[in-house]
């Protein structure tokens, strides 16, 4: 009688199926884990900055600029700018930089919005862009009006009119998720914050603030030294409220990034920025800014850094 064969060990298959549980287990456990221990929303907030950082720098290799704007007019009717005005006169040598001399054609007119009816020299709208406006501007392009959910399509390669529909595109450079990429007119605040005037230009939630809805990334450039533009966000515990960027401002060339941009979240607080600002005895922002993160610091503005 032959004796059976006794089996040692596994064979190929069941290893691969024992392999693929645990796979599904750890990526299961994970985000619990990440949650749990508060670091999702942060590392996702890190990985999006460093993403946005990089977008940026494919916006400016395409469009051979030096600087994205944080603060920005957009005339519908081109002939409308005010060039005495160093904003008006800034804003119209930037789009002459990205799209040449031709932009407007030989109306002058474009439809950065897609409105309905088209915009006419006696009717064309004027917009004022914020950081957190320009950042999502810029890399994103025109907005999509068709799809019935905030969008971003780029810019045409027309060089009379970047607003116009299809053909070929020069953009999105940042793939902003559509849940949390909303028109500054649907972002919520708290009691704190005084009423601010919106346009409803898209604007992109940060990883903290989703179903609240109530802080954006924000972007700002430095053009000069220490030459940010003003903000609208608000630091908390000051009568009137004052802008976050003060903090920012008086803070040491590490923590503003002279000659550069600042991408910034708010963090968990969901505030900017400290009405004391910098602190030389800790090195750091105290209080209420300690949790922010940006693209020119490693780790949490509170945190040590290395």
């Amino acid at each position: 009688m032959t004796r059976g064969t006794s089996r040692v060990g596994f064979t190929l298959i069941e290893l691969l199926v024992v392999i693929a549980i645990i796979a599904v287990l750890v990526g299961l456990m994970i985000p619990a884990v990440m949650k749990v221990t508060g670091l999702g929303p942060q590392a996702t907030a890190k990985h999006e900055i460093n993403q946005l950082s990089a977008a940026i720098a494919a916006f400016q290799q395409e469009f051979g600029v030096k600087t994205m704007p944080s603060k920005f007019v957009l005339h519908e009717n081109l002939n409308a700018y005010n060039l005495s005005d160093p904003l008006h006169a800034r804003s119209r040598q930037f789009l002459s930089q990205m799209f040449g001399r031709r932009l407007g054609g030989s109306t002058g007119i474009v439809n950065w919005r897609q409105r309905t009816p088209a915009p006419t020299p006696t009717n064309a709208q004027s917009y004022t862009l914020s950081g957190e406006q320009c950042l999502v501007f810029f890399l994103g392009g025109i907005q999509d009006t068709t799809s019935g959910q905030p969008g971003c399509l780029g810019f045409s390669t027309n060089p009379a009119d970047p607003s116009v529909l299809g053909g070929t595109r020069r953009g999105p450079f940042y793939e902003f998720k559509s849940p949390r990429l909303i028109p500054d007119s649907s972002l919520k605040f708290s009691p704190v914050t005084p009423a601010i005037p919106r346009n409803g230009f898209l604007v992109y939630l940060d990883a903290f603030r989703v179903a609240t809805r109530e802080r954006p990334y924000v972007y700002l450039c430095d053009y000069s030294t220490n030459d940010y533009q003003a903000d609208t966000y608000e630091v908390v515990g000051t009568s009137p409220p004052t802008t976050f960027l003060t903090a920012y401002r008086s803070a040491p060339t590490r923590y503003i990034n002279q000659g550069g941009f600042q991408i910034l979240c708010a963090g968990p607080d969901g505030y900017f920025g400290n009405p004391a600002g910098y602190n030389p005895s800790t090195g750091n922002l105290d209080l209420v800014g300690r949790d922010d993160l940006s693209n020119f610091q490693r780790n949490r503005l509170g945190a040590p850094q290395d």
